[in-house]
């Protein structure tokens, strides 16, 4: 079958210990009805862009984002509309980005940590999402792809660049 065309995105993934609680989200959502409960992968969409990041841009940016994010917090559920997608999930307490205005289709401002692609107003009768908060976490280069088959809506394969971990803080050494 044919896929349509890739659509790009430069996402922060946590840890696999903060991704968890949003799977486990993932699990209730899906319950209650939602059929794009698993149709992203546990990622927040920075942004859309023309073409991928290279390995030192990618790297620039988890530099930065960890100068301005020693910690990540999350819990508000939100929803951000970008076509032909509409992301539900917690909203990260976090500066966002600056990026490449000339690559940049879309930016997700504040980020939320997609739990499920839903319709639009959907999330009003959503169950709670949980709240928590994240240090470690990578960046990388994602690419979404429609399937030709199933549900058109909910129907994606995703594939994950090389990832770059944010570098962990350095505490200053005092001595008295």
């Amino acid at each position: 079958m044919r896929t349509r065309k890739p659509i790009r995105f430069i996402a922060l993934i946590p840890h696999r210990d903060s991704a968890a609680l949003i799977e486990r989200y993932r699990t209730r959502l899906f319950a209650a009805g939602v059929a794009g409960a698993y149709s992203f992968p546990v990622a927040a969409p920075l942004a859309a862009v023309s073409r991928a990041f290279t390995p030192s841009e990618l790297k620039n940016l988890a530099r930065t984002l960890r100068n301005t994010n020693p910690v990540i917090s999350f819990g508000t559920l939100r929803e951000e509309s970008w076509p032909p997608f509409t992301f539900c999930g917690p909203e990260l307490n976090m500066t966002p980005p600056e990026l490449a205005e000339d690559r940049v289709l879309w930016r997700c401002s504040p980020p939320l940590l997609c739990a499920a692609l839903i319709t639009t107003g959907e999330s009003r009768s959503l169950p709670p999402p949980p709240t928590g908060s994240f240090r470690a976490a990578l960046v990388a280069n994602l690419i979404i792809r429609a399937l030709g088959q199933g549900h058109r809506a909910y129907s994606f394969e995703w594939n994950t660049g090389t990832p770059f971990w944010l570098p962990t803080r350095r505490r200053s050494l005092r001595l008295f």
